[in-house]
């Protein structure tokens, strides 16, 4: 059996919702990637769920529930890459997040490269390893770069994966310093960037990022957790760990949007008839990477918060372009 089960992509256009058809080219092209999904635990918790986000994707959208990876080994490099590219490892070079260098004997990461610095971040990086074009890539080529394309994600490798070669820019979340960050590859930081990092990054308001649950305890049946009382992480008091701690909980995907809402803001994209590209990366995986049955209450609230942000992003994405002008793509690593 392959590891790594797609078990559904939705598309969703909205043009159904408006009184106008739909325009023969969206404005945006918003892929939503959420690492770790279960589709399974999507549906186990759908009680717990609001009506804007999960349940809208699947009343509104069309689902593809037998998709799959056609390799072995999957984690979330080689799934972003594949997603991307719609090649395997054995052809776009990424087989996994990292991976033993035969020349050197080192093990080096899949977007490591000493030719590029890093803006807020001590990292080297650049899509090179990556041997093929992407969505992204190919969209600038069409539209002789006249689209737009961000990538923001959580995490490096899925930040640079899906930007691809040709992208305006990547961003993912520093976990030293709870900064927004990206590479010298992609060219000058932004500007407004520079601003959001100085006043509204999560470090500004991490002392404040508590995390509790959504629903009462005795809410959360559907996973074994022999807890009675409700949990609380406060991040601030996880010192060295707490930017480290916040990528592994449901609210990195609220800073995910956040990022998104101000690029819209202060960018331009989806306002003209060339379709510009935002590709968003969530996580859905347990919180410190600790097995289920340890943590079976924060997988459920982690549903249930992924089930808002999906709902807020929807909102962000009909405040600022309109969902009649957006075509919506997710998928799970």
């Amino acid at each position: 059996m392959r590891k790594g089960l797609l078990t559904s992509i939705l598309m969703l256009t909205f043009g159904g919702l408006q009184a106008q058809p739909l325009p023969a080219v969206p404005k945006l092209v918003v892929t939503l990637t959420i690492d770790q999904l279960r589709t399974d635990y999507m549906e186990a918790f759908s009680s717990l769920y609001g009506e804007k986000g999960f349940k809208r994707l699947l009343r509104e959208g069309k689902v593809f529930r037998s998709a799959q990876f056609s390799f072995a080994d999957v984690d979330r490099a080689s799934a972003v890459a594949s997603l991307n590219t719609g090649t395997t490892p054995s052809v776009n070079g990424i087989v996994g997040s990292n991976w033993m260098d035969v020349g050197t004997l080192r093990t080096v990461e899949c977007v490591d490269d000493p030719a590029f610095m890093g803006n807020y971040t001590d990292e080297n990086t650049s899509p090179a390893k990556l041997l093929t074009s992407t969505v992204a890539d190919e969209l600038r080529i069409g539209t002789l770069n006249k689209a737009i394309v961000y990538a923001i994600a959580p995490f490096r490798d899925a930040a640079v994966l899906s930007a691809g070669h040709a992208g305006n820019a990547a961003f993912w979340l520093n976990a030293e310093t709870g900064k927004w960050c990206s590479t010298t590859y992609y060219g000058d930081f932004p500007w407004w960037l520079s601003l959001y990092n100085d006043k509204q990054a999560p470090d500004s308001r991490i002392d404040d990022l508590t995390w509790t649950p959504v629903h009462s305890a005795e809410s959360y049946r559907y996973l074994p957790d022999e807890r009675t009382e409700a949990f609380k992480y406060k991040f601030a008091s996880e010192h060295e760990n707490k930017y480290r701690r916040l990528i592994t909980s449901p609210l990195v995907n609220e800073e995910v949007n956040r990022l998104a809402e101000t690029i819209l803001d202060k960018t331009e994209m989806g306002t003209d008839n060339v379709p510009d590209l935002l590709a968003l990366t969530y996580y859905a995986g347990n919180y410190r990477h600790l097995p289920t049955r340890d943590c079976g209450m924060e997988v459920q609230d982690s549903y249930v918060r992924l089930d808002r942000s999906i709902a807020g992003l929807l909102e962000i994405l009909d405040r600022t372009v309109g969902l009649q002008n957006v075509l919506l793509c997710v998928c799970s690593t």
